[in-house]
């Protein structure tokens, strides 16, 4: 525990005397308490975070600053609103260097209509300085979400992320958005960060190992805070090349066996430095004629892998349909969807009995209110 400035003589006495009086252990272990809970009040900082810089807002009040101004309720909230195709950044300064233990994206005001807003894939980065002139800054990844499904189309909802494994402060933190969720535009209503500003002391806790194929993690705590974080170890194999190649083929380059150490799995992979692939070795063996809708096909066959492939035929084209007085077409029986059957006239075709011939519009006519009446 350590104790700054005017605590240091204050704790002196306490002890001293009750070394010296040695009756009033209760009170005096009640004094350093309430020294150190003191103390840790007033080591406490309120840190505010700003938006320094990023992607311009679609209008008025709609930019990234918006992100960090504690309004998102429906009463009095804001947002960040810019057009989007593949990307867009928000740069945030925190007023001392923190700790980020995690963040919660809060939605915006109207995702409920207008869906499709959400961010889906991004990275946070931290850097310990920055400057905006600057083309290259130190940014280092701390955390990613690739195509997130947590987040939903409801107004002012919030959705928590973790950052694990992060050991560094920094004072300085950048969004990278790389998708959303399909819109022409994204938008947040608000960013707001699980911090601390803790000079960690970290203890390692508890390890599991990984395996081929199971992630593992290290656990540690902070000794001065109790912060706990996590970090994930990757499931990985042990590979070693074991000999046997591959030649290499029309589709495939030279190819080398790999055998797991530890749990003896193979894999074949490019060998390094093989040759590549040939490619195919195409031969005419072939055409295709025709047809009414389609182009005539030329065929070819590759001279080492017997693969087939077909092309168009630029000297043989489609024809079209050619339809008949029936309504079919005379080369392959597809039917005219337009086409009116010709019916027999009504009457005798006498003076007191004429024929009634309808026309196809007048045909048409009838089908439609035979049908709207069904």
């Amino acid at each position: 525990m350590k104790v700054r400035g005017k605590w240091k003589k204050t704790l002196a006495l306490l002890v001293s005397l009750a070394m010296l009086l040695g009756m009033m252990p209760d009170l005096t272990l009640t004094a350093v308490k309430a020294a150190a809970e003191e103390n840790a009040a007033e080591s406490t900082q309120t840190v505010t975070f700003e938006g320094i810089d990023g992607t311009s807002g679609c209008g008025y009040g709609e930019g990234y600053e918006s992100l960090f101004d504690g309004k998102y309720t429906e009463s009095d909230g804001t947002k960040w609103c810019c057009d989007f195709s593949d990307s867009a950044y928000v740069i945030i300064e925190a007023s001392v260097p923190v700790w980020i233990g995690g963040y919660t994206f809060v939605t915006g005001n109207d995702n409920a209509r207008e869906s499709g807003r959400n961010p889906k894939t991004w990275k946070l980065y931290g850097c310990e300085a920055y400057r905006f002139e600057d083309e290259d800054n130190s940014w280092t990844e701390i955390a990613s979400v690739t195509g997130d499904t947590t987040m939903q189309d409801k107004n002012y909802t919030s959705y928590p992320f973790s950052v694990d494994g992060n050991e560094t402060k920094y004072q300085y933190y950048k969004f990278e958005f790389t998708a959303n969720q399909g819109a022409d535009v994204m938008q947040l209503s608000e960013i707001l960060f699980d911090y601390n500003v803790c000079d960690h002391e970290w203890v390692n806790g508890e390890t599991q190992a990984a395996t081929c194929t199971k992630d593992g993690f290290q656990k540690k705590s902070c000794k001065n805070c109790k912060r706990e974080i996590t970090t994930i170890i990757p499931a990985a194999h042990r590979w070693g090349a074991i000999g046997q190649t591959k030649e290499a083929t029309c589709t495939e380059g030279e190819l080398q066996e790999e055998k797991c150490r530890v749990c003896e799995e193979t894999r074949w992979v490019s060998k390094s430095g093989g040759a590549p692939a040939l490619g195919h070795d195409w031969e005419e063996t072939g055409t295709e004629a025709h047809t009414c809708t389609e182009n005539g096909k030329i065929i070819r066959t590759c001279t080492r892998c017997h693969a087939v492939d077909e092309k168009d035929d630029p000297n043989d084209p489609a024809t079209g349909h050619n339809f008949g007085t029936d309504g079919k077409c005379t080369q392959c029986d597809a039917v005219n969807s337009d086409y009116l059957k010709p019916i027999q006239p009504e009457g005798a075709g006498t003076k007191e009995s004429p024929y009634e011939i309808k026309t196809a519009e007048g045909r048409k006519q009838a089908e439609r209110e035979k049908w709207s009446t069904v």
